[in-house]
């Protein structure tokens, strides 16, 4: 076996993009919820049954509140540039301590920014916390100890999205026009942090009640926090998963180097106008990408993106292309690109098609053996073996390919000099 070479070559991804822009719709449970607690500033419930929106009576003169953090994952699971035409925000209400009055809720949108959800666990009702071991949201901070709000207590920004008392248990569900409108810039904004903060109003008011919901990690068959979504997609886009255990090497000390887009963006954009995103987590190691398609929608052709996928170990551990088809079977084999130069990389992906330069075969790029084929440095004489797909000097051509030689160079030098004399002849403009 070849070191350096991987098995299977490049974990292709060959996807079916959906372009019937229909009405659709999506429930989302939130991805994230936690407590936090203003007497306790470093205690969260991120992992508790349950959230609270409300205030603690500590004596006849002070009462400090709580409030919770919710969080929906809209990115990679709606287009932005959707239009959203219904939204409904759905609690279950486990229990209400109206000792001084009936509770009231009140929910804002978070200011967008991420938080940490943490590992705190809180004991009995958990309306006082408790400490996470990981870096979580509290009254001070998105993610303690080292990204603060801007103000203690959270960052909720704009008006009510719900204002309203809570007069007895149950799911209350909220579907406002002000609800509607909070989700359309969710949806459109793609800073990553899809979030709503409860609380209690008049938090001056020196009482002791609050309002329990169910939390998303309720296991006591508890409604989570969700979000129903109704939308109509303007472009075709798609998302999903690939295992990073896909590609596999035999030795990293080969100067193995992998594929690198050409504008070092994480994003390899062909010109048919498609894009696709890649993000590797690490934790698990999954690589979630989101697709989408900016082009006419009654298109038909298959579109690409690479990516290379890093180890913190050890450096470059993969390498990935994916395939979206455009109203072509994705199953038929005779619609797969050709790959001419057998490099591991398909034509319609390679910035260098006719000479290798992939993660299978590569080309000696400097030294005695220039040109010659290789799978790793030392079959080049120790110089370098071009396995990727570096453009250095942003052409948009691979560093494998050959340049234009010396019979190329003159025949457009002698047509650059044909048509300036032929602008020196009389008549002609100077």
């Amino acid at each position: 076996m070849i070191r350096g070479e991987t098995h299977p070559p490049t974990a292709t991804l060959a996807q079916q993009v959906d372009t019937a822009l229909i009405p659709r719709a999506i429930s989302l449970v939130a991805g994230k919820d936690t407590v936090i607690y203003q007497e306790f500033p470093d205690r969260s419930n991120g992992l508790g049954d349950f959230l609270w929106a409300g205030q603690r009576k500590s004596n006849p003169f002070t009462s400090y509140p709580r409030k919770s953090l919710v969080a929906f994952d809209l990115d990679g699971r709606i287009p932005p540039s959707a239009i959203v035409s219904y939204a409904q925000l759905s609690l279950q209400v486990a229990s209400i301590s109206p000792i001084d009055g009936m509770p009231r809720l009140v929910i804002q949108t978070l200011a967008p920014g991420t938080w940490d959800e943490g590992d705190a666990n809180a004991p009995g009702n958990e309306f006082t916390g408790t400490a996470s071991l990981t870096p979580a949201a509290d009254w001070e901070f998105r993610s303690r100890p080292l990204e603060p709000w801007a103000a203690p207590g959270g960052d909720p920004i704009g008006i009510p999205v719900v204002d309203t008392p809570i007069p007895f248990p149950g799911v209350w569900f909220f579907d406002s026009s002000v609800v509607r409108a909070a989700v359309r810039d969710m949806v459109s904004d793609t800073n990553g942090e899809d979030g709503f903060v409860l609380s209690k109003p008049d938090p001056a008011q020196i009482t002791s009640d609050g309002i329990q919901f169910a939390s998303s990690e309720n296991a006591l068959g508890g409604y989570p926090p969700t979000l129903f979504i109704q939308y109509t997609p303007t472009q075709p886009f798609e998302t999903g998963t690939v295992a990073t255990n896909t590609v596999n090497f035999i030795n990293e000390g080969q100067n193995f180097r992998w594929i690198y887009d050409l504008d070092h963006d994480d994003v390899f954009v062909t010109s048919i106008g498609g894009i696709c995103e890649v993000l590797d987590t690490s934790a698990p190691r999954f690589l979630p990408y989101s697709y989408s398609y900016g082009g006419t929608p009654g298109y038909t052709g298959i579109d690409c993106c690479t990516w290379k996928i890093d180890s913190p170990l050890t450096g470059t551990t993969g390498t990935g292309q994916a395939l979206f088809f455009h109203n072509l079977d994705a199953g038929n084999p005779a619609n797969m690109p050709p790959d001419t130069d057998l490099d591991g990389i398909r034509n319609l992906c390679d910035n260098c098609p006719s000479t290798p330069n992939g993660p299978l075969l590569g080309t000696c790029r400097t030294g005695a053996s220039i040109g010659a084929r290789c799978h790793s440095t030392q079959e080049c004489g120790g110089v370098v073996c071009d396995l990727a797909q570096e453009d250095t000097d942003g052409n948009f051509q691979g560093n494998a390919c050959p340049e234009p030689g010396f019979a190329a160079g003159l025949l457009a030098g002698l047509g650059l000099l044909t048509a300036w004399t032929r602008s020196r002849r009389p008549g002609s403009a100077t």
